[in-house]
């Protein structure tokens, strides 16, 4: 699910395991070009402003490991990838690739590339249920108007559900489940820093426990 670790493959099918699907480190670019299409415009609110509102269902819960660091810019460019999670595990819950968080925390390429995905995770009448594990986050590359953030994802207890039945779409526990990500941001001229590119490695040794 990723990067906030979200995987295309494991959101059809549940995230538990490789749910038919290619395991092993499966590389799943969201940045690598395309034609243009919903371009994300500028926020309009400082990085300093009130934190987004983010809405779940009552039976899924994001975990994240506390990713303060002593260095303000750091700490910025931590806090916004966070948000980007979050704001696509909403977007997938909500089925909607264009909520006002996506288009804050997004852009283009990556929110096209997202945003395809959500339309046809919707399309099939999903959502998910369980909790997700967000860690080892660190900054790799930090300048003032672009950074690369390494961190892992748990999906071990993390589930497709089917909207109509209510049935909660189980797959066997696999190395798979954990999935190492790297996000671009770019820092807008709202100075508002967004993902523009996404990778993501399923079955990461350096996530796995």
């Amino acid at each position: 699910m990723a990067a906030l670790g979200f995987a295309c493959a494991l959101f059809v099918t549940g995230c538990g395991g490789d749910g038919g699907h290619k395991g092993g480190d499966e590389k799943i670019a969201g940045a690598d070009g395309g034609e243009k299409g919903a371009e994300s415009s500028p926020a309009e609110e400082s990085p300093a402003a009130q934190a987004p509102k983010f809405d779940f269902p009552d039976d899924l819960k994001l975990d994240f490991e506390d990713v303060r660091s002593e260095d303000p810019g750091k700490d910025e460019v931590l806090q916004a990838t966070e948000y980007a999670a979050k704001a696509r595990v909403e977007a997938y819950t909500k089925a909607d690739p264009a909520t006002k968080n996506m288009v804050r925390y997004w852009k283009h390429p990556a929110l096209q590339y997202w945003g395809k995905d959500i339309t046809r995770f919707a399309e099939d009448n999903r959502t998910f249920t369980g909790s997700l594990r967000y860690y080892d986050f660190e900054v790799t590359d930090l300048t003032k108007k672009g950074a690369w953030v390494r961190y892992c994802e748990s999906q071990r207890n993390a589930f497709a559900k089917d909207k109509k039945s209510g049935k909660t779409l189980k797959t066997e526990p696999s190395k798979d489940d954990f999935v190492a990500w790297k996000a671009g941001l770019v820092k807008s001229d709202g100075e508002q820093w967004q993902v523009s590119q996404t990778q993501a490695t399923k079955g990461a040794a350096e996530c796995q426990p």
